[in-house]
């Protein structure tokens, strides 16, 4: 009866043994995949005033046909990340009373690029027949 007793202890032992190594290997596999998965492409730059060199604060840069998107700061500075790799993407930028801005680029695998924007007004014309008027 001892005997049975060890030998299913023993059996038990070499159980958790390989759990214990299932687990190790799939907690490496895991790492390893986050690890890659992070590694990122990123667009980066500033927006400008053409005539004047001054940062544009608040225009809006966009990944066209997604829903990527991001404003400039203060200093005319901004970050598009997590972009798709080895396809060709069209950035566009915009603010209100300037002419929009578009370029056309094909980022590799972890690569950021930096790419600046340099807006010119425009005139915004509005006619008043095309005003809904209230009544």
């Amino acid at each position: 009866m001892r005997v049975g007793y060890l030998h299913r202890k023993k059996n038990k032992a070499r159980m958790m043994n390989r759990i214990t190594l299932k687990l190790s290997f799939l907690v490496i596999v895991f790492f390893l995949f986050s690890s890659t998965a992070s590694v990122a492409q990123t667009i980066s730059g500033k927006v400008f005033d053409k005539e004047t060199g001054e940062p544009v604060l608040g225009a809006t840069i966009l990944l066209t046909g997604s829903s990527v998107a991001t404003a400039s700061g203060e200093d005319g500075s901004y970050l598009l990340k997590n972009l798709p790799a080895n396809k060709s993407l069209e950035i566009e930028c915009r603010f209100i009373g300037y002419s929009v801005h578009k370029e056309t680029i094909m980022l590799q695998k972890g690569e950021t690029k930096n790419i600046d924007f340099f807006l010119t007004e425009s005139l915004l014309q509005v006619y008043e027949d095309e005003i809904p008027r209230q009544r």
